[in-house]
């Protein structure tokens, strides 16, 4: 399950400066802290479950909330499932309770490092909008090593976030019946409940990129359809390089790629696998067919 990964490029890699809070950011705050305990006493007298809420000011707040929305959303469908009795709905909402406070925790943990974090990536968006960015070989380096850096640290956190993301499907399996789980129709339903669209075409197209990548390999390993199999390579290579550009600080390095993609231009040009493949005989085929200008 992860729904576009809760949109973290969007809610947690984008710079934030890190400054002392003023007076006034001091009073919102306490007045939130104020407010929650609040909500937070009604709900132990009235024995409902502890409502979880995220500090407005904290570096994670946008992040967790979608995170938040996203698995309350699947409860929502999880819950719409035909066959589930009021118990299991019940479960269904005590699970979903139970990891919004494991993920509150876990963000709570780590509120300093991702503060830092963020921080460091307004810091690398002045590096690279400096003058001298451009000129200076040594900047490049710190900016590149400072980059790898900071993409190590969201790396932990986007890796404990996915766990969670299992976790809480796992425990929402857990409330079916094994013979709710054997119902064909439950089974279907819980998946699509628990799988977000988004994810849902990346599969597909994972799927066409493996076969596309597969298929590539071979002709060019059996020169059959090499400048075919060549262009195919590259244009895909283009893709992958567009899609990491260097501004991004979570962008992977491409240098293997640019490699690579010479390497394809020059058999699409040569033809390469009419001298030692499959493409001698393809090639003399199609020839059979020509008629000899006059």
């Amino acid at each position: 399950y992860t729904p576009g990964e809760h949109n973290w490029r969007q809610l947690l890699a984008t710079p934030r400066e890190n400054v002392p809070p003023t007076a006034a950011d001091s009073s919102k705050h306490a007045k939130w802290e104020h407010e929650y305990k609040a909500r937070v006493a009604d709900a132990a007298k009235k024995h409902e479950p502890t409502p979880v809420e995220f500090p407005p000011d904290s570096p994670y707040h946008d992040w967790a909330n979608q995170i938040a929305i996203d698995w309350r959303a699947v409860a929502q469908k999880v819950k719409g499932i035909s066959g589930l009795t009021d118990v299991q709905k019940d479960q269904v909402d005590k699970v979903l309770h139970t990891k919004l406070h494991e993920m509150s925790d876990y963000l709570a943990s780590q509120a300093e490092d991702i503060a830092a974090y963020r921080h460091d990536l307004w810091r690398l968006q002045n590096w690279r909008d400096a003058p001298e960015a451009a000129s200076l070989p040594f900047y490049q380096e710190r900016i590149a090593t400072k980059a790898s850096d900071a993409n190590g640290q969201l790396q932990t956190w986007l890796t404990q976030v996915q766990t969670l993301d299992a976790d809480y499907v796992a425990g929402l399996d857990h409330v079916f019946t094994p013979e709710q789980r054997n119902e064909a129709a439950i089974a279907t339903a819980f998946r699509e409940a628990v799988t977000d669209p988004h994810q849902a075409r990346l599969n597909t197209l994972n799927v066409g990129v493996t076969i596309l990548i597969i298929g590539v390999g071979a002709c060019l390993l059996l020169g059959l359809f090499t400048r075919l199999a060549a262009i195919a390579g590259a244009v895909f290579l283009l893709g992958v390089i567009a899609s990491q550009p260097f501004w991004l600080s979570d962008a992977l390095p491409t240098m293997p790629q640019y490699i690579e993609l010479a390497a394809l231009l020059v058999l699409a040009a040569t033809g390469a696998g009419r001298w030692f493949g499959l493409d001698y005989f393809t090639y003399s085929f199609f020839n059979r067919f020509r008629r000899p200008r006059t």
